[in-house]
């Protein structure tokens, strides 16, 4: 058996572990490919950050939430399931998505 190599009481701190999360398209109806983050501000960041950029996810924001799906961990390879919505895309203002000038 695997032991954990660094042991913490914040998940936000958990170093054998990374966050697994995706964007739920609730027109579509499905996830997008996951992605991994090594906590909840990372993930939020990059879902901010793709909302940015010339896509659908921009066009149609209020179509998109971010979701935690889970956990993998480095140590044993194990996944853990799990589910929050994070973000929904209507709580993200289009000014918000604006390129800075």
């Amino acid at each position: 058996m695997v032991k954990n190599l660094v042991k913490t009481e914040n998940p936000e701190h958990d170093f054998n572990h990374i966050g697994i999360y995706s964007i739920w398209d609730k027109k579509g109806k499905k996830f997008d490919v996951p992605f991994f983050a090594a906590n909840q501000l990372f993930a939020r960041r990059r879902f901010l950050m793709m909302a940015k950029e010339e896509s659908i996810l921009k066009e149609f924001i209020n179509d998109f939430d971010l979701c935690y799906i889970g956990k993998f961990n480095l140590i044993n390879g194990h996944l853990e399931k799990s589910f929050e919505k994070l973000i929904e895309g209507k709580q993200i203002k289009k000014e918000d998505l604006e390129n800075e000038k």
